[in-house]
């Protein structure tokens, strides 16, 4: 049964090598030397890198595996495929004059996807399951009423940097959907599993920001009129936006982000939010300590 496979091992500790990497910058030059920063970059690496420059190393440069499924990501990665196949089966299904898809199929499908992800144990397994039929219930209701006009579902984009006096660069990633609006303009939607987020880190959402560079730069669909998060368990959604200025400044915070891993840049910033849900955390030479009573 996939889930019940033992992960790749993880270390029992790192070599004195890989350690010094956290406390001293020179230390990474001889892992640049043999394993370059890569050219293509993501919003998970970029992320990463922003949270701790040695947990971007530990992963992106040295590929150690981290300790295990996480529950979370298995029940997102079926619900996003379910809803990837409903929306793109309901446009072809249109265009063909057919009917739109039932909430039937919407559940089989959800049901087909769960058979290909992994979880840690049954458990787990079990107790996300019984989340799928209000997952898609709150889905169904949300799509059976809406007329939002879909134009592309898991859009695949390659985003371009080329910042002055270095060398290129790319974003890759996939954007789960993109809407039509009424005034013509786009809306670039996420979908979330999970309790809902505050309005406020939606304004400094580095993943969205990227998505709108991808549509305004790289996918020749302009400048998304709205950036929403879709918490498809509550079905509730937080929309944001981006002028252009505040893109043109996010391409320089990356570039500048890029550049610093390209000197060698991988030191360890430890923190208690940071270290507390980090992969490496039993690995960490420098990690913080635990918060009391966690």
């Amino acid at each position: 049964m996939r889930g019940m496979t033992d992960p790749t091992p993880v270390p029992a500790a790192l070599t004195p090598e890989q350690a010094a990497i956290a406390t001293d910058a020179a230390a990474a030059r001889p892992l640049l030397a043999l394993v370059p920063i890569p050219d293509r970059q993501s919003y998970s690496s970029l992320a990463t890198y922003a949270d701790c420059p040695y947990r971007y190393a530990l992963r992106y440069l040295l590929k150690i595996p981290g300790p295990s499924v996480v529950a979370a990501f298995s029940f997102g990665t079926a619900a996003h495929a379910a809803f990837e196949r409903f929306t793109r089966m309901r446009r072809k299904r249109r265009a063909e004059g057919g009917t739109p898809p039932t909430r039937q199929e919407l559940g089989r499908w959800f049901g087909e996807a769960w058979k290909t992800v992994e979880f840690p144990d049954e458990d787990s397994r079990a107790a996300y399951w019984l989340r799928a039929g209000p997952l898609l219930d709150a889905f169904w209701a949300i799509e059976e009423e809406g007329t939002a006009e879909v134009v592309g579902e898991e859009r695949w984009f390659r985003l371009a940097l080329a910042p002055a006096g270095a060398p290129p660069f790319t974003i890759g990633g996939a954007i789960d959907r993109i809407d039509r609006l009424p005034s013509g303009a786009v809306e670039v939607i996420d979908y979330k599993t999970g309790r809902p987020e505050s309005q406020a880190p939606l304004e400094e959402n580095l993943q969205l920001t990227i998505y709108a560079l991808a549509c305004r730069d790289g996918l020749g669909l302009g400048r998304p009129e709205r950036l929403t998060l879709w918490f498809a368990e509550s079905g509730e959604r937080r929309s944001t936006a981006r002028t252009d200025a505040q893109l043109d400044a996010a391409r320089d915070e990356i570039a500048e982000r890029v550049a610093r891993m390209r000197t060698g840049e991988l030191r360890a910033t430890p923190s208690a939010s940071a270290c507390r849900w980090c992969d490496y955390r039993d690995l960490c030479p420098v990690r913080a300590p635990e918060p009391a009573g966690a």
